[in-house]
């Protein structure tokens, strides 16, 4: 293991000679200058004032050099013997100047930490910073921007590192690496649209109390199914990104983390989110605080508007537990509707709480969406009969059928074995606001668990909103 430092204000020395810098090039000429004995390939230089620095990719001769990326700024002829290099080794005394000089250009081990001091801003246009190697699960390689508590260099300053990418499609791209933790980092100005920090195909990846603004994407995990682990985002700001403030992909774990100010706060495209204690558009609304495509997101403790969400797919889901943070209030929304938990319309003599549904224009006969499923542990092998009672408003004409309304048991089948076997109800709804009993009998084949479960394959219909109430109680009797 070994630590590395990054101060982008520092350098080993000036360059002999006059220096010139061409926009949008990346050749470097200069006059009087010695680019052969002072300078080395992998070397980084800037102009005096300069704002980033470059890497040396070739040496033609004293006077002509080549620099990665190109030239980013508008032309500059430097000040005679101003140019900077530096030529560090990572050391606090002799600090790396760039990020890449620790994450790409010198070798990683697991359990490394990069400090990056505190209460500069490192400018990164035109270029990404690549990360190589992989930290382990116990010992992660570790990019710190530094503060008052982790301060090597004694600057008691809780200004955290700015990487500020110019308005430029780069970013901090970690490819394929596992096991790396970023924190205490803000990522600005990135149009990179899998974000400013980045994570693609590893795992174990950490993102922890960094802040992202000003980007398209700010943050975006990109992990294959077939990578084992997952990523985990804690005490992120993001803020002002144009297209998404998260982009996820894979199993990623979101937690104390606030979202505002994006055209989408949260998108996921596939897999599962974990979220808590996490809000959106707080500060700043959010055109859309969640798009759920084909994935599935389980909150805990979050505040978001529920008005914002949509899913897009068949199967795409977000649940909601302790919905803004309030104890006992349960959303869902899927594809076909909403579902809630309902304490206001209730069944006289029923239980504390319905189960409140409210479809959409996607709920359909082909595609019937399961509401609620109950269960009961060792039911005996004997006839039996369970029920829900179940109500609705707003029908103005056509009421669900026996094939877009009903109350199902699944049950074992026979006297060994794991065959199943599923009985319906038979009962309509016939009027809004009146509750109906939908029963079910069946005879399980052994004693075991039953399934019961409540489906709805019907649309709202008419010009108002229908919505059904289900008394959450399970009877074997009216």
């Amino acid at each position: 293991m070994a630590d590395a430092y990054v101060d982008h204000s520092y350098s080993s020395g000036t360059l002999t000679g006059t220096l010139t810098f061409t926009n949008a090039s990346a050749t470097v000429t200069g006059s009087g200058t010695a680019f052969t004995t002072e300078l080395a390939n992998g070397n980084y230089v800037r102009v005096s004032d300069g704002l980033q620095w470059y890497k040396v990719t070739a040496r033609a001769s004293d006077t002509s050099m080549t620099i990665s990326p190109a030239f980013q700024q508008t032309t500059v002829t430097d000040t005679a013997n101003a140019s900077k290099k530096n030529a560090g080794v990572g050391s606090l005394a002799d600090a790396y100047a760039h990020l890449s000089q620790a994450t790409t250009d010198s070798v990683r081990s697991p359990g490394d930490i990069i400090y990056m001091r505190a209460n500069l801003t490192y400018t990164y246009k035109g270029v990404h910073v690549v990360f190589d190697e992989d930290g382990t699960i116990s010992l992660p390689i570790t990019l710190q921007g530094c503060s008052s508590t982790i301060d090597p260099w004694g600057d008691a300053s809780d200004v955290v590192p700015i990487i500020d990418f110019g308005g430029t499609a780069v970013r901090l791209l970690i490819d394929g690496d596992d096991f790396w933790t970023r924190k205490n980092l803000d990522a600005r100005n990135s149009i990179d649209v899998f974000g400013a920090l980045g994570a693609i195909n590893c795992q174990g990846t950490q993102i922890i109390n960094c802040k992202t603004s000003g980007n398209t994407t700010g943050i975006s995990c990109i992990l294959s199914s077939a990578i084992a682990g997952r990523a985990e985002i804690d005490g992120a700001t993001i803020t002002g990104n144009t297209e998404s403030g998260l982009y996820l992909t894979g199993v990623v774990e979101i937690k104390n983390t606030s979202i505002d100010n994006s055209a989408k706060g949260l998108y996921i495209l596939t897999g599962i989110a974990e979220i808590e204690n996490t809000s959106f558009g707080q500060t700043i609304a959010n055109t859309i605080d969640i798009q759920c495509s084909s994935g599935i997101i389980r909150a805990r403790r979050c505040i978001f508007n529920f008005e914002k969400v949509t899913c897009s797919f068949l199967g795409s889901a977000v649940y909601s537990e302790d919905h803004n943070q309030v104890v006992g209030d349960h959303k869902s929304k899927y594809y076909q509707g909403m579902v809630e938990r309902e304490t206001t319309e209730v069944r006289s003599g029923g239980a504390d709480n319905s189960i409140k549904v409210t479809p959409n224009a996607n709920n359909h006969t082909n595609f019937p969406w399961q509401i609620h499923e109950w269960s009961e542990e060792a039911v005996a092998a004997s006839a039996q009969t369970r029920g829900v009672y179940i109500e609705v408003t707003g029908i103005d004409a056509t009421y669900p059928t026996v094939a877009q309304l009903w109350f199902e048991a699944e049950s074992f089948s026979a006297g060994s074995g794991t065959a199943k076997q599923i009985n319906k109800s038979t009962a309509v709804l016939a009027a809004n606001s009146t509750w109906t009993w939908f029963p079910v009998t069946f005879t399980p084949g052994q004693v075991g668990k039953v399934r019961y479960r409540v489906y709805l394959a019907m649309p709202t219909e008419g010009a108002t909103q229908d919505v059904y109430y289900i008394d959450n109680q399970l009877r074997d009797g009216v």
